[in-house]
């Protein structure tokens, strides 16, 4: 296994940073990292995820994995690498995307949903396969019912898991899971909460 995607695997979680200015980025990344949570993705239909991307490696050092999210072509995967991003995740299955990260060497997570897309993206030559959107999808009862014969392959689901729902996930066979908003986002959250519901999700997925 590549050494990010172990790492990832060790952390269990991956925060997504979605359509989130600079700033916010760099103040909730900060508080999650103190509680535990170090594996970040920036997805690139934010305003600036090229900056967001340099300014968390500046500020929080290597201690930390950043992600390049919603990454749809080859020009975005250029951006994200000569960012410094440690990996990439795509909201769909593209062979191009997935060729273009081979050539760099950057580990790559195809967002994937039916078994043949999940088939294909391992085939391609990935080790690990984003479930997208694994909630509506069937959530835990989907991964589960996937890793049947697809044992060999890593999944990381993403879409609509909520804080409470991520360690059903890990037990179901995940090897980590994506979340967001649920976690940090809402008008009324303040910080105050996001670290105490960190903290609980980071003790309920390390106990898995």
């Amino acid at each position: 296994m590549h050494h990010v995607l172990e790492k990832i695997s060790k952390d269990r979680i991956v925060i997504i940073m979605r359509r989130m200015i600079e700033e916010q980025v760099a103040r909730t990344a900060g508080i999650l990292n103190d509680v535990g949570l170090h594996v970040f993705e920036i997805t690139f239909d934010s305003k600036e995820p090229v900056e967001t991307i340099q300014r968390l490696r500046r500020e929080l050092g290597d201690g930390i994995l950043i992600g390049a999210g919603t990454v749809v072509s080859t020009h975005q995967v250029d951006q994200a690498v000569e960012a410094g991003a440690d990996f990439v995740v795509t909201p769909h299955l593209s062979l191009e995307v997935i060729a273009r990260c081979h050539k760099y060497g950057v580990p790559i997570v195809p967002g994937a949903l039916t078994p043949t897309e999940i088939f294909t993206a391992w085939a391609s030559g990935v080790e690990c396969v984003k479930i997208f959107p694994a909630a509506p999808a069937g959530g835990p009862s989907y991964i589960k019912a996937l890793k049947g014969p697809y044992h060999d392959i890593l999944l990381m689901p993403t879409g609509g898991i909520r804080p409470n729902d991520a360690k059903a996930y890990i037990d179901a066979g995940a090897m980590a899971v994506g979340m967001g908003n649920s976690l940090f986002g809402g008008p009324s959250m303040d910080d105050a909460t996001i670290v105490t519901q960190a903290k609980a999700l980071v003790s309920a997925v390390r106990e898995s």
